[in-house]
């Protein structure tokens, strides 16, 4: 690793890695005979570019979770404009508002498990707007991954273990393909933030889940 790539990323160098509980849990052991098919420059080469596409997102999103409670306000939609199939005005109750809410874990727990505690705060939490609340914890659970592949990436330059390393480099390649699947379902979710009929008060809690249960239940990245 160049200076220049260390100086890049903004994060202090370290031999002593910390894996946070919610990242180790979901990282997988690494066999002696695992085969290695990312190296880590590429690994790092991929991390650098998501860090650039996180910034440039980054920009355009609520900077709290106050302010996610609020509604969104359109100030031009005609009156005539036909709404989106998942602006749907059905009514709920709390039993299967609660069963939908278990199911968007759950499906979190088969393919984000670590951003499992952060999805379940939100929503024990009051906020109105639950996709842009999501959106915006992705966002801070990608980064968190990403400052978690550069520190593994700095004890893989300072070992001299080959043994070592093809763990680090299993491990690397674990958080990497995280990181990616993360960024693709934040992508997803800006689309329908994004999109001028989407109003946060005019979508219902239990259409809301049925819409993050969709994504997140997805494999694709």
């Amino acid at each position: 690793m160049t200076n220049s790539q260390v100086n890049h990323l903004a994060i202090t160098p370290t031999t002593t890695v910390h894996v946070s509980p919610e990242l180790g849990d979901a990282i997988p052991k690494c066999s002696s005979d695992n085969s290695l098919h990312i190296g880590p420059k590429k690994i790092l080469d991929g991390t650098h570019q998501s860090v650039q596409n996180e910034r440039i997102h980054s920009s355009s999103e609520p900077g709290s979770l106050i302010q996610l409670a609020q509604p969104k306000i359109e100030s031009k939609i005609a009156a005539n404009q036909k709404s989106l199939p998942f602006l749907s005005q059905a009514g709920f109750d709390s039993h299967s508002l609660h069963a939908a809410m278990q199911g968007v874990l759950g499906s979190l727990k088969r393919t984000l498990p670590g951003f499992h505690s952060a999805a379940s705060t939100i929503l024990k939490s009051d906020v109105v707007d639950f996709i842009s609340a999501f959106s915006v914890a992705l966002r801070r659970y990608n980064d968190r991954v990403l400052s978690q592949i550069k520190l593994l990436l700095d004890k893989y330059d300072s070992s001299v273990s080959s043994t070592e390393r093809n763990e680090l480099v299993c491990e690397i390649n674990y958080l990497h393909k995280i990181s990616i699947s993360t960024s693709a379902k934040r992508e997803q979710l800006l689309d329908i933030i994004h999109d001028p009929y989407f109003q946060a008060a005019n979508c219902p809690p239990l259409r809301q889940m049925k819409i993050l249960h969709s994504i997140f239940s997805s494999n694709s990245s």
